[in-house]
């Protein structure tokens, strides 16, 4: 049976742990202890995330995307997605067909929902917890803030399920 990981889903970073030997572990990554929840978007249009994605968003912010966490589960009219679109240059928002918000990078090819971006990040720190532990991950605990609402915490779920994750629970931060 593999471990069940622990992810705090920051907005500005994030973490990973595992609880082995009785205690609660933060796992030390290629990065340290906490990974950016950044992904920049490479003039081939391939996803860097973390450390590796602020050395290329240094150098092309529009396809760079951060705070995706804000965006987790709204609708393209929530004042939130307003605020966010209005004090970072990476991105254009768009309305997806449900009425949420579509994330369109200025060398990007196609429109991303928040989910599935910020599930390149959960995709990064399972590989890093992978690497740590030496046996594949599966099962994900994640911890969001308590004020998401059940729309957040659904998308947050959702896209640990993009990442190849199985959510075992959704809780809240900090825990």
């Amino acid at each position: 049976m593999s471990d069940i990981i622990g992810i705090d889903l920051g907005t500005t970073s994030s973490a990973v742990a595992v609880y082995r030997n009785g205690r609660p572990t933060v796992i030390t990554t290629s990065e340290g202890e906490r990974v950016l929840s950044l992904v920049t978007f490479t003039r081939n249009g391939e996803a860097s995330i973390g450390n590796r994605a602020s050395r290329q968003a240094a150098i092309n912010p529009a396809d760079s995307v951060y705070s995706v966490k804000r965006l987790l589960g709204r609708q393209f009219d929530d004042p939130v997605v307003k605020l966010v679109q209005s004090q970072h240059p990476f991105v254009t928002l768009q309305r997806a067909g449900d009425g949420g918000v579509e994330i369109v990078t200025a060398g990007s090819d196609r429109a991303y929902s928040a989910e599935e971006v910020f599930s390149w990040i959960l995709r990064h720190l399972k590989r890093e917890a992978e690497t740590y532990l030496g046996t594949p991950v599966r099962r994900a605990v994640l911890a969001v803030p308590a004020h998401f609402n059940d729309n957040q915490r659904y998308a947050a779920r959702e896209a640990g399920r993009m990442a190849g994750l199985e959510i075992l629970r959704v809780i809240n931060e900090p825990a």
